[in-house]
């Protein structure tokens, strides 16, 4: 499902995956919320990236170039925003489960929602920095 949600949403304007959209900003409280509450920065390189399967890794920043840090905080919030349309998708498979089965059905959806949430938090708090070098650039 992941693979078909990038595919149709690599199909959407570019202009959809813009770090200055409202729901792509990301403040100081946020970020403490996932170092002090989540503790990130204990787990987060443990999370696999595939980024680079898509010809952009987002695991490390790989240039202070303004056109690469432009790129690459739309792959972050086209990355963020992909994961979490799959997480929430996951559970339009209810409608192909019988009722009987949702004690199996839903505790394996919310998992898979929970799995796609993880890296959505990744890349609203590496957007929170890459924000940051981007002012700082300019």
């Amino acid at each position: 499902m992941l693979g078909v949600v990038c595919g149709v949403m690599r199909l959407l304007p570019k202009s959809l995956w813009n770090y200055k959209r409202k729901r792509f900003y990301v403040s100081k409280k946020e970020v403490d919320f996932y170092d002090k509450v989540l503790h990130i920065k204990s787990w987060k390189e443990k999370v696999p990236e595939a980024g680079s399967a898509a010809g952009f890794p987002k695991d490390k920043i790989r240039s202070l170039d303004e056109k690469y840090l432009a790129k690459s905080l739309q792959e972050n919030c086209f990355a963020e925003s992909m994961h979490f349309v799959s997480g929430l998708l996951g559970f339009t498979a209810l409608f192909f489960v019988k009722k009987r089965d949702y004690y199996f059905a839903i505790p394996l959806l919310t998992m898979n929602f929970i799995l796609n949430i993880i890296p959505s938090i990744i890349q609203r708090y590496n957007r929170y920095k890459l924000v940051k070098y981007t002012r700082r650039l300019k």
